[in-house]
């Protein structure tokens, strides 16, 4: 075929447009593919480091964190998170912790710790903490 011939038979055959519906399956692809691809990393760091801490907030302990048990009775994941409550004029968080163990158990905590402070600039200052969730 000639090269006048292969544009014809290009110009004749238009594409179709791409369905938005096919592109957002693409992109939710990708990102399972970088988490899989992630996963190694975080786990090397978590090894190397024994935990992982992600900030949430100002406020004193107001982070996601995972952690590495190595225990004799004990061994695999402790998983923290947390949520900022208002309670009576004082800023609280509720930290839940779970653990993800392949040997021994563990059981799941919830415990709540309220702080405050004066003007914006100024530390946190501890007020009370309580077992359970934060409640007004």
């Amino acid at each position: 075929m000639s090269e006048e011939q292969n544009a014809a038979v290009e110009q004749a055959a238009p594409r179709r447009p791409v369905s938005p519906l096919r592109r957002l399956g693409c992109v939710l692809l990708l990102i399972l593919w970088f988490a899989f691809i992630l996963l190694p990393c975080a786990l090397v760091m978590l090894a190397q480091q024994q935990e992982i801490v992600i900030s949430q907030g100002d406020l004193p302990g107001e982070q996601i964190r995972i952690w590495l048990i190595m225990e004799i009775e004990q061994r695999g994941l402790g998983i923290a998170s947390t949520a900022r409550h208002a309670i009576d004029g004082a800023q609280c968080v509720q930290t839940d912790v779970r653990f993800a163990l392949w040997q021994g158990e563990g059981e799941a905590v919830s415990y709540c710790e309220c702080y405050t402070r004066g003007a914006d600039e100024e530390t946190w200052l501890f007020v009370s903490q309580a077992q359970g969730a934060c409640v007004p």
